[in-house]
């Protein structure tokens, strides 16, 4: 059976800049089922300077300045459009979860990053371009590669602490947690 319509969602119309924003598209069939597509899908923003496509995430976008932009999924020669208002509100708080992990050798653990605005509320910062993950190599290995940013492996028993740094215009903010790593 044929497309008969196309609808794309998201979590957050209003996005911190820097911050990151999946979206997904809905394919609704002449029968009447439904299926995600949004990898199949063609994603474009109207303007790349307000909000872009990461690169190797499909759908994943990132806001990068103050303004308005529409970001459009096409599939089967349907498309839909969800508006996007990017804001400049950040107070200079980021963290990072989870917090305080014990670990054995060989685990991976998936650390995400948050921004807060003025209004105390939280916006993913993980697959931003603006931050990055770092901890002792000796004792855990840590991505930034898009799509997998934050994805740690523990290699050694000991203890280190896993930092995420975020840089906002001419500010740099870190956070670090404790991760434990047993044998």
């Amino acid at each position: 059976e044929g497309v008969l319509a196309v609808g794309v969602t998201s979590g957050e119309v209003e996005p911190l800049i820097h911050a990151t924003e999946q979206f997904n598209v809905i394919a609704t069939y002449a029968d009447g089922s439904t299926q995600d597509v949004t990898d199949e899908a063609e994603w474009t923003s109207s303007d790349a300077s307000i909000i872009s496509r990461i690169r190797q995430v499909p759908a994943l976008f990132q806001a990068r300045s103050e303004g308005t932009a529409t970001i459009t999924a096409a599939f089967a020669g349907y498309e839909d459009t969800s508006e996007v208002d990017v804001i400049d509100s950040f107070v200079g708080t980021i963290s990072i979860e989870p917090q305080g992990q014990v670990v054995n050798v060989g685990d991976y653990t998936q650390y995400s990053a948050f921004a807060l605005d003025s209004t105390g509320e939280r916006f993913d910062i993980t697959e931003s371009d603006a931050t990055t993950f770092t901890a002792d190599r000796v004792y855990l290995a840590i991505t930034n590669a898009p799509g997998q940013k934050g994805l740690s492996q523990a290699k050694r028993f000991g203890s280190t602490e896993v930092r995420a740094t975020f840089q906002y215009g001419e500010s740099t903010v870190f956070i670090e947690t404790l991760i434990i790593i047993n044998p």
